[in-house]
């Protein structure tokens, strides 16, 4: 979320890509990024987890869970994920300085976090803990 919020900055703020110069960031932008972008990275988690935690309880093999559980859950959240950059980042391309930075914090937001977090991170830190992953129910 904070990677986002930079890009935001940039984008608004400083004129990276021209799209807007000097443009003010609004004080409750990271309420509202919080919220949006909280809820559906536990979306994304629940449906990716739950996949690992199912093979993991019918096999015992950590590797094999978190392979099933991107090749099984990982389409999903790349659907719903492109599905939601595109909807925020339609919000880019309003006049308004304050819908489009909330359309382009929005759309970053998700893609660093169904792509990067959800995607890669959380899987690479399952495979790395293996068993220590499920000492707590």
């Amino acid at each position: 979320m904070i990677v986002s919020l930079g890009l935001t900055t940039l984008i608004m703020q400083d004129g990276v890509f021209h799209i807007s110069e000097g443009s003010p960031i609004i004080a409750f932008l990271p309420v509202i990024m919080i919220g949006i972008v909280f809820g559906l990275a536990m979306n994304y988690e629940v449906f990716m987890v739950s996949r690992i935690r199912e093979t993991y309880i019918a096999t015992g093999d950590t590797n094999r869970a978190v392979k099933t559980g991107l090749q099984e859950s990982g389409p999903v959240i790349i659907t719903a994920a492109l599905i939601m950059i595109a909807v925020f980042g339609s919000f880019a391309l309003v006049e308004d300085p304050t819908i489009k930075s909330i359309g382009i914090s929005l759309a970053s937001g998700v893609l660093f976090d169904a792509f990067l977090v959800r995607l890669i991170i959380i899987p690479a830190i399952i495979k790395i803990f293996g068993r220590a992953n499920w000492v707590f129910p």
